[in-house]
């Protein structure tokens, strides 16, 4: 760039010719550094935040492996229930999703296993 600092509005050439265009005065902040960044993608920087993310997955893995756990209790007390459908749970997903609209239903299996579908899916993205 010219002889100028970040903040100059001025129109200015790179060493290998290409023209940058002046960025107005109304641009600050943000909107003017992501300009920037947007016209040179080389120099843009982020934080990746890897300590954050890397908790954030320990702590996501650690709920599945809770919620893992509440499964397979509820799943036994199912099975262990003497109900006809409630021991049909863990052959017919059917049932097992329905589970609140039977008589004598009992869709805690279910429901814990639709709160481990959505922390799963944010623990696989």
């Amino acid at each position: 760039m010219s002889s100028g600092s970040f903040g100059e509005n001025s129109n200015a050439s790179t060493e290998v010719g290409i023209e940058i265009p002046p960025l107005h005065d109304s641009q600050q902040g943000y909107h003017k550094l992501a300009s920037m960044m947007g016209l040179f993608p080389d120099v843009a920087i982020f934080k990746r935040f890897s300590t954050l993310n890397v908790k954030n997955i320990l702590y996501l893995q650690a709920e599945l492996a809770h919620l893992e756990n509440d499964l397979d209790l509820a799943a036994q007390e199912d099975a262990l229930s003497g109900d006809v459908f409630r021991i049909d749970f863990y052959r017919s997903w059917c049932t097992l999703s329905n589970a609140e609209s039977l008589p004598n239903g009992n869709g805690q299996q279910w429901k814990i296993f639709l709160k481990i579908r959505e922390v799963l899916q944010q623990y696989s993205e």
